[in-house]
């Protein structure tokens, strides 16, 4: 048996116990968890987005080093003779 086939019986093994669990349970339960998913959801992305604008001025306004990105004067010449018709 190969691994495909393998992951395969063991997803739809899971699938076929989570749905079995979750049609026990009464249709109020399954909203309630759901709103609080969706609740816990909520707080963690604004949470997130909240840490990530108080990041935005740890830097000082520095700027990001993009060395890396600059070409060698050889390079230069070459790219300009490449797109030059």
């Amino acid at each position: 048996m190969t691994m495909q086939k393998i992951i395969t019986r063991l997803q739809d093994w899971v699938n076929v116990k989570l749905r079995n669990r979750c049609d026990r349970l009464p249709k109020s339960t399954q909203r309630k968890i759901v709103f609080v998913m969706l609740g816990i959801f909520a707080l963690f992305s604004l949470s997130l987005f909240g840490y990530s604008l108080y990041r935005i001025g740890e830097n000082r306004g520095q700027k990001i080093a993009v060395e890396h990105l600059r070409l060698l004067p050889h390079e230069i010449t070459r790219t300009h003779k490449e797109i030059k018709p």
